[in-house]
């Protein structure tokens, strides 16, 4: 994207910096993705070519129409599952940053019918409600566990409804909100908040309790409000870019 406007060139630079920040804190490895709605176009956005997200850089940044066709691929490699960001974005006009990805500590909660609910105080973040998309349901006569078509991404972006958190039965999950930084900050407690909930399970068996104390409503609703703040989002945030910033993994 040559000649681009300030604006544009400020959300590519964020958005480098949000793949190197989930890279860092865990949330993707060598797959993943995060995309972020074009500033200017709200029906286009912009995601990396296909490459790891630890080592993104601006130039890897490519736009997109809803369809999730490349404006100008630029002869790189794209992501299969594309589709998921087109087909929400298309869906959802409050989102404008959305994440895919693959991590392990979702996984249980995926397969197992257990709920995902907001069990400590940051993982509020992830809302009242975290829906699950089956694709074996959605799709029975596919064998295909990718979201590779905007017939699939469709389906999962109406499983997804409202909510900020899908996860994906054997694959992961998508996060979608108003912001790329709210997007990464309920990405990060989204695994945070599975890990806790596993560990206590393990507590739980091990001493024959019967009940898990997960967040009401009104206390998700109250601490929604202070994590969702602009302040406390900055302060994260820039705690977050520190540590992206020191990743000696991370390319320049």
């Amino acid at each position: 994207m040559s000649e681009v406007s300030l604006s544009v060139q400020a959300a590519i630079r964020e958005l480098v910096l949000a793949n190197r920040i989930l890279d860092r804190e865990g949330v993707v490895d060598a797959l993943g993705h995060i995309s972020i709605r074009h500033p200017e176009i709200s029906d286009r956005y912009l995601l990396s070519c296909a490459r790891s997200p630890g080592l993104v850089t601006e130039d890897d940044i490519l736009e997109f129409d809803l369809e999730s066709r490349p404006i100008d691929p630029r002869d790189r490699p794209l992501f299969a599952e594309r589709f998921i960001h087109g087909s929400i974005y298309k869906a959802r006009s409050d989102v404008n940053a959305v994440c895919h990805n693959h991590a392990l500590q979702l996984i249980p909660f995926s397969v197992t019918g257990t709920p995902m609910k907001p069990i400590w105080v940051m993982g509020a973040a992830l809302g009242n409600e975290t829906r699950v998309w089956d694709v074996r349901e959605a799709f029975p006569n596919d064998d295909g566990m990718l979201v590779v078509n905007d017939t699939m991404g469709a389906s999962l972006a109406s499983a997804l409804g409202m909510s900020r958190v899908c996860l994906l039965t054997s694959h992961g999950a998508v996060v979608a909100e108003a912001g790329i930084r709210q997007t990464v900050l309920v990405s990060i407690n989204l695994v945070t908040n599975a890990e806790i909930l596993l560990q206590s399970s393990q507590l739980k068996l091990a001493q024959n309790r019967k009940e898990t104390r997960y967040l009401t409503e009104a206390e998700i609703a109250s601490m929604s409000k202070l994590i969702f703040n602009p302040r406390a989002l900055d302060r994260m945030w820039e705690y977050w870019a520190a540590r992206a910033d020191n990743n000696p993994g991370a390319a320049s």
